[in-house]
């Protein structure tokens, strides 16, 4: 059954320009595992997200072991390995020389020692696949500091994933399936005081 709509929490305009405006990407976290439960309840609410004609598609992968997320991390480097080697220009315009160069000196710029990683995928055959997970991920963004989490998005590993099958193997991911977005997710090692200034919104009204 439907749950009931509960006035009382509806939210005010301010209350709502607020959380937006204090939305940070977080790069930074504490030596914490977060309790699986949290996770899905957090994924939970991030399934609320709009889908494509409503297919509601999207399926959820949480890498819960630090030492996965590493291997994850690793198998990405070894990604631009071969880029490098194969696609140098390729390797340029993303800076892949200076990652490795990290991950040598045991700094990990891809998922930023992360405790956690959340990949949301859908089967390769839904057309709006990508929009929808951007759509759910963006959601999870939103809801994780109400639980007192950060995330960031992982771009290089869901850049890697469908270019490089050891990364798929190792998730278990299906030939048939995509993952479409990543973030890391954890405990912030620090917090934020103030609201960072954004460029204004370039509108148009067509009259």
């Amino acid at each position: 059954s439907c749950r009931k709509v509960y006035e009382k929490l509806h939210l005010t305009p301010d209350h709502v320009e607020y959380f937006l405006r204090s939305r940070r990407s977080i790069r930074s976290y504490r030596k914490k595992a977060v309790p699986p439960d949290i996770l899905e309840k957090a994924i939970s609410v991030a399934s609320c997200a709009p889908t494509g004609s409503n297919r509601q598609s999207v399926k959820w992968l949480v890498v819960q072991e630090k030492k996965d997320v590493q291997s994850i991390s690793e198998h990405v480097i070894d990604w631009m390995r071969y880029v490098r080697a194969n696609h140098p220009e390729m390797a340029e315009n993303f800076n892949m020389q200076l990652l490795i160069n990290s991950w040598k000196q045991k700094i990990d710029r891809i998922c930023r020692d992360a405790p956690h990683l959340i990949l949301a995928y859908t089967l390769k055959e839904i057309g709006s696949g990508k929009a929808d997970c951007d759509t759910a991920l963006a959601y999870l963004e939103l809801a994780l500091p109400s639980f007192d989490l950060g995330s960031c998005w992982a771009g290089y590993v869901t850049f890697a994933v469908n270019q490089w099958p050891p990364i798929a193997d190792f998730l278990g991911i299906k030939d048939d399936h995509q993952v479409q977005g990543a973030v890391m997710v954890g405990y912030p090692k620090f917090s934020y005081k103030r609201i960072p200034q954004r460029n204004k919104a370039d509108i148009v009204f067509f009259t």
